[in-house]
């Protein structure tokens, strides 16, 4: 298994892409992705919005989701993937 936490800024978007990998000898199979994007513009493409993967299966997020900060995304994606860190790791 392996863990990828990426934040990103831009001007009018940031974005958290937290996800979980099973890693086979010739490949890299996501096991669960949550991707949560704070954007001052009304995203028009389905997937640009917060969603979250679990397997294959894609799955749409709470509009509350826009307003969490690093610390709300860690927590459910920690909740999610009962994954604990020891210490969590720091706001980019």
């Amino acid at each position: 298994m392996a863990v990828k936490l990426i934040y990103t800024r831009g001007v009018s978007r940031t974005r958290y892409l937290f996800s979980v990998f099973l890693l086979n000898r010739s490949s890299t199979e996501r096991v669960y992705q949550l991707e949560v994007s704070h954007t001052l513009r009304k995203q028009k493409d389905a997937h640009a919005m917060s969603h979250e993967h679990i397997g294959d299966r894609r799955q749409n997020g709470a509009a509350v989701w826009q307003h969490w900060s690093y610390d709300e995304v860690l927590a459910y994606f920690c909740a999610q993937t009962n994954i604990s860190f020891a210490p969590l790791p720091p706001f980019p």
